[in-house]
């Protein structure tokens, strides 16, 4: 059945909240299992340092133009992370089996068949799915606003 967790780390000023973690944080959670996984990025908008070497529009291309997303390496992902000033929405999944990559139109139905799942909403906060449960204690070493989600579907 697997594990969803929700994150939701972040500071509170007199005029907004924000975040205080990105996707190179949860990536770090992954580091020891994150290599043995195959990659993709079915959804993303992001903001990119000004150094980076990344190219968004050619990412997009790909990734629209294929049903299994964008395909990156570990290595990459965590570059691509590295990379970023923020990462406002975005879909990335790892699995064992390049065959359980869903196609993004049908990734809040068919979540379980990934062996991680990671979602930005809206630089609001990150949901995790995690097919191993045993891998959550480590979000909840790392975070300190965690939550476990229940229900079925996504985004409950």
């Amino acid at each position: 059945m697997g594990t969803r967790l929700r994150i939701n780390d972040g500071y509170t000023s007199q005029t907004s909240e924000y975040l205080s973690f990105d996707l190179v944080d949860i990536l770090d959670v992954l580091r020891e299992i994150g290599p043995v996984h195959i990659w993709s990025i079915l959804d993303f908008e992001m903001m990119l340092k000004p150094n980076s070497t990344f190219n968004l529009h050619k990412m997009e291309a790909v990734m629209d133009s294929s049903p299994k997303g964008y395909l990156i390496s570990w290595n990459n992902l965590l570059l691509l992370s590295r990379s970023t000033v923020q990462v406002i929405n975005g879909i990335f999944v790892g699995v064992k089996d390049e065959s359980s990559i869903p196609a993004v139109s049908s990734f809040y139905e068919k979540y379980e068949q990934v062996d991680i799942g990671i979602e930005a909403f809206d630089s609001s906060y990150w949901d995790v799915y995690l097919k191993d449960e045993r891998l959550a204690e480590r979000f909840f070493q790392r975070f300190n606003k965690v939550e476990i989600l229940k229900g079925s579907k996504w985004g409950e």
